[in-house]
């Protein structure tokens, strides 16, 4: 058995792939590298958040997935060779219901290359995957005369990515986010592990226990097997990230109250008009604000997706003046507006104490 500081060391490599890929910092690389790894230990597990790689066309999205696929337990699809990764391609969210079904095999990792679904349907799917319990799929199978009833179990890791924001919100809640960002002096590149690599890392899974964190809300079940991993290799470095991390999302849940639109709607705007400057004061700045960048603030934030006509009407209802400019429709944000809003609909964030 290798020390911990030994199997910190070793995995110094696959951190550094990972973060020369794309955009990634070390501790988002850390968070690809440690899910990666719990794929070799599915068989431990109940539940299995769905890493969802989030951002726009040419941010790395698929050169990450690349990388990552390399990496994890039983990969569905598999890479015919690795060494000929741009011919990949992973599933697509809106393949026919029974072919995706089909196509999420028990213990498996999942890639999911086009994630954005037309309907809510497919990704009720993905969303049930995530647990042990509920990933078990019954429906009619065809038979030479007639139907029979089947059992399809689909419980596993799921590695999707995306650029817009999930249709259903059991699906927001079951995923880890990381955004991907364009970066013109980064160009993104497919590293390929040679299979002493790949051994190697499999080597360094099976030397990592799973640790018996025992969570009581659904962001510490999303984030706690990851946790456990960094707290037994001593990985002091990632681990106040990591709580902030899940900080931020348990409050972002217990705000949004369960994603209620009116309430995420706030929290987008506060995200956009509170800035933290340099010395870590928060500063409200009023103003005309675009829709479009409070519709980006949900997808990247919340994972919510609300067309500009959705997030508009929501937006008068709530007694805001939204006005259009040169095609682009704003919102106009006032303190006094902004204060009054988040009181009646119970809204409790840091930010609002900028807010004067």
């Amino acid at each position: 058995m290798s020390s911990v500081e030994d199997i910190r060391v070793r995995l110094i490599p696959y951190v550094e792939a990972l973060a020369n890929v794309s955009s990634l910092n070390r501790n988002e690389a850390k968070l690809c590298l440690y899910y990666c790894i719990l794929t070799h230990k599915i068989t431990d597990l109940t539940s299995f958040p769905i890493l969802t790689l989030y951002g726009e066309h040419g941010s790395g999205k698929s050169s990450l997935m690349k990388v990552v696929v390399q990496l994890v337990n039983n990969p569905v699809p598999a890479p015919q060779s690795f060494l000929d990764l741009a011919r990949w391609e992973g599933l697509k969210i809106n393949d026919t219901y029974p072919s995706l079904r089909d196509a999420l095999l028990e213990d498996t990792t999942a890639f999911i290359e086009e994630g954005d679904a037309d309907t809510k349907k497919n990704e009720r799917l993905i969303a049930d995957r995530y647990s042990r319990q509920t990933a078990v799929v019954r429906h009619k199978k065809e038979e030479t005369v007639g139907h029979s009833q089947a059992t399809t179990r689909i419980f596993g890791a799921t590695i999707i990515h995306k650029r817009r924001g999930y249709k259903d919100p059991a699906t927001t809640s079951r995923s880890l986010f990381i955004t991907t960002r364009k970066e013109m002096t980064k160009p993104h590149s497919n590293k390929v592990f040679t299979e002493s690599d790949r051994h190697e890392f499999r080597a360094i899974a099976g030397e990592i226990p799973i640790s018996n964190l025992t969570p009581n809300n659904r962001a510490q079940d999303l984030w706690y097997p990851l946790m456990g991993l960094a707290i037994y290799i001593s990985d002091g470095e990632w681990m106040p990230w990591a709580i902030d991390e899940l900080y931020k999302l348990t409050h972002r849940q217990t705000s949004a109250g369960a994603f209620d639109p009116q309430k995420a709607l706030i929290l987008a705007i506060l995200s956009n008009a509170v800035k933290e400057e340099a010395n870590g004061v928060l500063l409200f700045v009023p103003g005309k604000y675009e829709l479009s960048k409070i519709q980006n603030s949900l997808d990247q934030d919340l994972g919510l997706s609300m067309s500009i006509n959705e997030i508009k009407s929501s937006l008068e209802l709530l007694d805001f003046e939204v006005k259009t400019r040169r095609g682009a429709f704003r919102v106009n944000i006032t303190g006094d507006k902004l204060k009054k809003v988040s009181a009646d609909l119970g809204i409790e964030d840091e930010a609002l104490s900028a807010v004067n």
